[in-house]
This record gives C-alpha cells, structure tokens and sequence, in this order.
C-alpha cells in the first residue's frame, strides 16, 4: 500500500493564543475510506486544532499528515 504524506510548517504570533488549541484548517478527505493519520496536532471530527508552543515573536508547530 503506498503511504502518502505532507509537513506544514504553521507559524503564529506568540502570546496571541499560546496555551490554546487553535482551529487551523476544516479537512475533507476526497473519496471513502480514507484513514488520515496526525502528527503534531488533533484530528477532531474533520477539524484540524493545533497546540503551539510557549515562546516570544512568532513560534513554529509542524503538522504531518498521512493518508
């Protein structure tokens, strides 16, 4: 079976919503079936949230999608 994957590098203004879950993107996947693995947030439903890390200016979460 051929595995398929994508990294985002997501990027967002600390302190805006540190220590917050952080809706990214609604996710839809084409066809029936498909089993969607995530690394680096929460798969919620079809709702992508992101944890970010603590830090100051602008923090960095990679999110890996697998399909």
């Amino acid at each position: 079976m051929l595995c398929r994957q994508i990294a985002l590098a997501l990027v967002f203004a600390a302190g805006s919503a540190i220590g917050q879950q952080t809706t990214v993107a609604a996710l839809h996947p084409n066809g029936g079936g498909v089993h969607l693995r995530v690394e680096g947030a929460d798969l919620q439903e079809e709702t992508l949230h992101v944890n970010f890390p603590a830090g100051s200016g602008y923090v960095e979460q990679t999110v890996t999608l697998r399909w």
